[in-house]
């Protein structure tokens, strides 16, 4: 009777429950194990998104640019690419704590004269024929569009006249979340792929943009953001990355008459100074200050700056450049008071290719000894850097014309002439060539002469 009670009572009925609910979760676990939860979706893989993006202003024009990636979101397969849609916010300026900042000022160089060659109107052309031994022509392409500009595609470091700095106040537009950017921008142009080459200039995808420069135009009040999504070919995107900004302003008018001149350690280039805006208004003394670009083909971004400071002058000296490759360079114009991204149009383009038509400085210090093993020459090495050999001429006494003697190149300064006779005078001379595609040979040195050795 006690036994029944205790099976009765509620801690009893509380301990076969327990064990009745432990032994439904062994089942559940039972009946569940090894089987594997619900796949996850996949993760789209797209193309990076895009790189170094940037928006310069051209004349009229505002120039949103970046490098398309060329590899996917999983850092191993390239990158295809599908359409490209560009997208624009335009974002009042408001009042701002200003940043100070150095902007370069040029002294002003020496310039040398030079006459600008006769003007062509077209877009491809061979370089011209040289004209004289030391001087080289220069050709000049018209150019019709801002975003067919050719640019720089290196960096370079180049001999610049003294710089002072005068402080500026840079205007920084607020920064925008991808999110308040894609709420708030609109689209302004979709590129189908097939199209997408045709804006490529050179490694750079270029958008040309157009505001509103009227005097009553809202948009030079406003930032102009940019940014880009790029499709794969399946119609998946990317984030848009960096998101650039620039406001427009009334830059000065096109530079004019750029033309330039080429000797053996430079290109010099001038062109007119620009004196008014683009509403034709006259700038102020001193205030234009230019920027010159430089690319290897026709077909370059204007992005990259060749000329390390601001010029305050319309020349500049290239001089680092090497023979035989072409080079395009065209000059902007801006304000010194603008930021440096905000030019004027380009001016006309310059197609120059340097040869190498200088030959090296005559050898110098020419002596002769009669020896045992024949007559032998030394003189001093030739200080230009691209002397290859040197070349050795020879004459007997009483022949009236020096013949050359070597049949191969002379790399040192020393040559023994084994084929003197003895007792007989010879007269020597030494010339120097160069590493030219067509060597260039050098003036003759002093001449020598020597009575050989009787054996």
């Amino acid at each position: 009777m006690q036994d029944a009670k205790q099976k009765d009572s509620p801690d009893h009925f509380q301990q076969r429950l327990c064990l009745f609910l432990l032994s439904l979760s062994l089942v559940a676990i039972t009946l569940t194990c090894g089987k594997k939860a619900p796949p996850l979706p996949p993760v789209p893989i797209v193309p990076l998104p895009p790189q170094e993006a940037k928006v310069m202003q051209s004349g009229d024009s505002l120039l949103f640019s970046f490098r398309l990636p060329v590899i996917n979101t999983d850092n191993k397969t390239p990158a295809e690419i599908g359409k490209i849609v560009i997208y624009r916010l335009k974002a009042p300026r408001s009042a701002q704590t200003p940043q100070p900042e150095t902007q370069p000022q040029t002294m002003p160089a020496q310039t040398q004269t030079a006459t600008p060659p006769a003007e062509s109107t077209q877009t491809q052309s061979q370089p011209q024929t040289q004209t004289a031994p030391q001087t080289q022509t220069v050709e000049s392409l018209t150019q019709t569009q801002t975003h067919q500009d050719p640019q720089t595609q290196t960096t370079q470091t180049q001999t610049a006249p003294q710089t002072q700095s005068q402080p500026l106040i840079a205007e920084i537009p607020r920064a925008l979340t991808a999110f308040e950017f894609e709420e708030q921008a609109e689209e302004i142009a979709e590129v189908p792929p097939d199209q997408v080459d045709s804006y490529m200039r050179g490694e750079y995808f270029i958008f040309q943009d157009k505001p509103d420069l009227g005097a009553e135009s809202q948009d030079l009040q406003n930032w102009f953001y940019y940014g880009a999504k790029i499709y794969n070919k399946k119609g998946k995107e990317n984030e848009f990355g960096r998101l650039p900004a620039l406001f427009p302003v009334i830059v000065p008018e096109t530079p004019t008459n750029f033309f330039a001149t080429v000797s053996e350690k430079k290109i010099t280039m001038q062109w007119n100074p620009v004196t008014k805006d683009i509403r034709g208004n006259s700038l102020p003394e001193g205030s234009v200050v230019y920027t010159v670009y430089r690319g290897n083909n026709a077909n370059f971004a204007p992005l990259l700056p060749l000329n390390p400071a601001i010029l305050t002058t319309p020349a500049f000296e290239d001089t680092i450049f090497e023979f035989g490759n072409p080079y395009y360079y065209f000059v902007r114009a801006s304000v010194i008071t603008h930021r440096r991204d905000q030019e004027s149009a380009p001016s006309n383009v310059l197609l120059i290719y340097p040869q190498d038509i200088y030959p090296p400085s005559a050898p110098q210090e020419l002596n002769v000894v009669a020896a045992r093993e024949g007559m032998v020459l030394i003189w001093a090495p030739n200080p230009e850097e691209d002397v290859v050999g040197y070349n050795v001429f020879k004459k007997m006494e009483g022949e009236s014309e020096f013949k050359k003697h070597n049949t191969e190149l002379i790399r040192e300064t020393t040559y023994t002439d084994p084929d003197a006779k003895p007792g007989v005078r010879y007269y020597y001379q030494v010339s120097a060539v160069d590493a030219a595609s067509t060597a260039n040979e050098s003036e003759r040195s002093n001449e020598v002469s020597e009575v050989t050795r009787n054996q």
